[in-house]
């Protein structure tokens, strides 16, 4: 293919817009020329994009960004009247009947390959469903990236994959629609099949040159599969002697107690902290998110293992679940998290209901509205189902108080109280910035203290 094909990749997303680092070096493979932008912003960098005068210029956005995604589609299309608007990634993917827009030239759902060489032919359909491939062809590319967009190498955080799917059905989670879409067999195939350790090894050379402060191994659970063991041992001796940058990850509760003693001591030595999504401790809520496996007893036998490794923990909830009182139920999943982990860090989401859940169906089958703050950034703090304003309000207040009432074992009285205070942005806006300070010192120390004293100059928070 002739190196005269000229794609241009826009990031939206921050920190790293890593599905789109696959794209760019499948692009690469193909011979094509290829330059990043930062889409961001509301303003699109025209004159960075019509210098480079592409004949394509994709997109992969997620569903809080698709429609900037198309907004500057249009803004490149004005401006370029002959270029190619390619749009992937979880979005397009999960509601496939979005592409039926003038702005969008092709939709490519799932993977990538095996797609863009019809694209260039010119001779295909406008929906193309990606190939799956071996992880062997899985070859990411972050030399442009951080080349073109360098405020990226300012992040304090990378991210690597060694597997792309999740073995469980969360009814929240797009995996369990590719595991719907692609079948159980193709879907273990490639999605959950994991990357050779020294590939993620060549892929994170980069960092010595731009070093973060963190390194993020996003599997949704590292620790799942048969070949768990072998493949973290593998890889945390690699990554001790080539990389030696901290490094994070995800696990669940599941595995966390099934894990043997030689497993977690692996572990150990290289991730000092665990992220670990508990969602609630309410059976009806986990059972409506399909996490009826997940029991308290689990969930304190997960954090006991973590201890015992001296591995810190960093505990997820999510607030907002559509039940008869989300508030009180969000005040007993907190009260549990004082019991089982008041020394790890305990921080709380707003439920998000995305396109192509299952969580959807159910929620439309039932008939629960849904807020008109639906399609909100993920920080924002808001629901997506709709309560009452003052029930709405609370829940928001919630996910920036929790790691205070966990940490500070503030009583259930203390709690409700605060959340009859009236929270401007003003103290909502400190109250993060004090959440982000707590969060690094926790992580790093000394280190993380100065470190995010300095990162705080430059941040900005949603409210």
């Amino acid at each position: 293919m002739s190196a005269s094909i000229r794609c241009l990749l826009v990031h939206q997303g921050e920190p790293e817009n890593y599905g789109m680092i696959y794209v760019a070096g499948e692009l690469k493979r193909l011979g094509a020329s290829i330059k990043w932008v930062n889409g961001d912003f509301e303003q699109f960098p025209l004159q960075v994009a019509t210098e480079f005068n592409p004949e394509y210029v994709l997109f992969s956005p997620k569903t809080i960004t698709f429609y900037r995604a198309l907004a500057h589609a249009k803004t490149l299309k004005a401006a370029i009247p002959y270029v190619k608007c390619i749009i992937g990634g979880h979005h397009i993917s999960a509601v496939p009947e979005d592409a039926e827009n003038e702005l969008i030239d092709y939709a490519v759902l799932g993977p990538v390959y095996g797609t863009l060489e019809k694209i260039f032919s010119g001779n295909c359909s406008k929906i193309l469903q990606g190939k799956q491939v071996g992880v062997e062809e899985l070859i990411p590319d972050r030399e442009e990236y951080y080349r073109d967009i360098p405020y990226i190498t300012q992040q304090p955080r990378r991210y690597i994959m060694s597997h792309f799917g999740c073995p469980f059905k969360c009814t929240y989670c797009g995996a369990a629609r590719l595991q719907e879409s692609y079948g159980a067999k193709e879907y273990k195939k490639m999605f959950l099949a994991r990357r050779p350790p020294q590939a993620l090894i060549e892929e994170s050379r980069i960092f010595l040159k731009y070093p973060p402060r963190e390194v993020f191994l996003v599997d949704d659970d590292c620790m799942q599969g048969k070949d768990a063991e072998e493949w973290l041992s593998e890889f945390a001796d690699l990554w001790k002697e080539e990389i030696d940058i901290p490094i994070t990850a995800y696990v669940s509760p599941l595995s966390l107690t099934r894990a043997s003693d030689s497993l977690m001591q692996k572990v150990g030595s290289i991730f000092p902290v665990i992220n670990m999504g508990i969602q609630s401790f309410s059976d009806e809520t986990l059972k409506m998110y399909n996490r009826s496996f997940q029991t308290e007893e689990m969930v304190r036998n997960a954090v006991g293992r973590l201890r015992d490794f001296g591995i810190r923990g960093r505990l997820e909830l999510i607030f907002g679940a559509p039940c008869d009182d989300p508030v009180e139920e969000a005040l007993y999943s907190l009260k549990k998290m004082q019991e089982i982990a008041p020394d790890f860090y305990c921080t709380a989401y707003a439920l998000l209901v995305f396109p192509g859940t299952a969580l959807l169906r159910y929620l439309e089958e039932e008939g629960i509205p849904f807020s008109d703050l639906a399609s909100h950034p993920i920080h924002s703090g808001y629901t997506s189902i709709q309560f009452d304003s003052d029930t709405m309000e609370k829940i928001r207040k919630l996910t920036k108080l929790s790691h205070l009432y966990v940490s500070s074992n503030v009583d259930i009285r203390y709690m409700r109280a605060l959340l009859e205070m009236d929270m401007a942005d003003k103290a909502a806006h400190a109250i993060s910035k004090a959440n982000y300070f707590i969060s690094q010192k926790y992580k790093y120390g000394q280190d993380g203290e100065d470190r995010a004293e300095e990162r705080l100059k430059h941040m900005r928070f949603l409210y």
